[in-house]
């Protein structure tokens, strides 16, 4: 006869540790390129995330070796203070469901109401809140009151009705934000989707099927990542759900064996899934540049070269975007110069339009000196303007320096990166 506990206590060690690994991967994807991933809101969460799921993990892998001695349990090698700390551990890990309903509010309101990362940050630190806070307080409420016990997965619970209820209501509440808000995104998706197609039927061009299949495309990659998180919640806490509504309605000690093999299966593997829903588009983007590239090797990738998801398109905008404003900055510095020593600057140039251009930038540096009622002098601001278009041309020439090392340096090179923008 097969050793019921033994069987769930091996399963969980198996899928707790895939769960670790996973949530490892994104925090070092996240800290090997932190100066441009910190800075975003979905990343953030997803550290936060990363970090609770390791902890709770890590309890599930420890599995009935934090079991009381006295308890009976093939494998138990603790105490009581060990399944209290189990115990705790596996009720801070609460916060994870809370934060993937923090993510699932951050895609409802940048998708649907056009939210941006600064008006999320209002936002963010309420949901920060309450994702941390909820799960620490039932953790040392329920510690503190002594109700840890073994539980018939393995690890350690809080035992009562009280501690069943709360987890039960806890996870059913996430379960519903979940489901809501990827309804909702779909919802907006397909409607701007149908609305840019309606719009480009109108047109003649021979671009209009391009960009038609574009609309195309990315609805349906919208849509297909919601719907993978959505069913990556509902296999992870659907079993747990049950398994604590079989105990509350059927008045039964434990649930049956099918259905604490799926709990053990499933519920740890929240780390996991995360991580294959993080790199998926990296991976896209990697096999689309690269057909030859296995999928393998190219997830490596994009665990070790972050910077290689970065899009060319969006590198050059940056580029641009930073000519343009050192450009500016020239424009203003020569306009300041002419301000500051029309006798030379007239001399130079004897083209009728800049004595326009003259008198134009005389009457800005006047305005602007005069702002706030502090006199600047020419000569202090066409300093200033001239510091401003050095640390431009320092910005562009790092980027294309930061381009050519990753053009030349090898793919897969397997060193530590941790500082590296990859």
């Amino acid at each position: 006869m097969i050793n019921s506990v033994l069987l769930i206590s091996n399963i969980g060690r198996v899928t707790g540790s895939l769960s670790i690994l996973g949530s490892f991967s994104i925090i070092y994807m996240i800290i090997s390129d932190r100066r441009r991933k910190l800075g975003q809101p979905f990343h953030r969460l997803m550290l936060l995330m990363s970090i609770f799921d390791i902890l709770h993990s890590a309890a599930i892998v420890v599995s009935t070796a934090a079991n009381p001695k006295e308890s009976n349990v093939e494998g138990a090698k603790g105490n009581n203070y060990t399944c209290d700390i189990q115990g705790f551990f596996m009720m801070l890990g609460l916060a994870v469901p809370l934060y993937n309903s923090c993510l699932n509010t951050f895609f409802v309101l940048t998708i649907r109401y056009n939210v941006s990362s600064q008006q999320f940050r209002k936002f963010e630190l309420v949901l920060d809140a309450i994702a941390i806070l909820i799960p620490l307080s039932l953790a040392i409420y329920f510690t503190a009151s002594g109700v840890m016990a073994p539980s018939p997965i393995g690890v350690c619970l809080p035992e009562g009705d009280i501690a069943l209820w709360t987890i039960q209501s806890l996870l059913f509440f996430c379960f519903i934000i979940c489901i809501v808000s990827m309804i909702c995104v779909c919802w907006t998706v397909i409607s701007q989707a149908t609305k840019m197609e309606k719009y480009t039927n109108y047109s003649t061009s021979r671009n209009t099927p391009h960009r038609g299949s574009r609309v195309n495309d990315d609805k349906k990659r919208t849509i297909q990542q919601a719907v993978l998180y959505t069913f990556a919640f509902i296999f992870t806490y659907a079993f747990p759900i049950m398994s604590i509504f079989y105990i509350t309605q059927e008045d039964e000690a434990q649930p049956p064996l099918a259905i604490r093999i799926l709990f053990i299966i499933f519920y740890p593997l929240q780390g996991f899934w995360n991580f294959v829903f993080y790199v998926r588009p990296g991976v896209q983007y990697v096999i689309e540049r690269s057909p030859d590239m296995s999928y393998l090797r190219a997830t490596l990738e994009v665990i070790l070269y972050p910077e290689s998801t970065v899009s060319r398109r969006r590198k050059s905008g940056r580029r641009r975007s930073a000519r343009r404003r050192r450009s500016s900055i020239l424009r203003s510095t020569n306009r300041v110069t002419a301000a500051s020593d029309p006798a030379s600057s007239l001399v130079e140039s004897n083209d009728s339009s800049f004595k326009e251009i003259y008198t134009r930038g005389l009457e800005d540096c006047t305005s602007s000196n005069e702002v706030g009622g502090v006199e600047i002098s020419a000569a202090e601001l066409e300093a200033q303007i001239q510091q401003d278009a050095k640390i431009a041309e320092v910005e562009i020439i790092e980027e294309d320096i930061e381009e050519s090392k990753l053009q030349f340096q090898p793919k897969m090179k397997p060193r530590r990166l941790s500082l590296v923008h990859i």
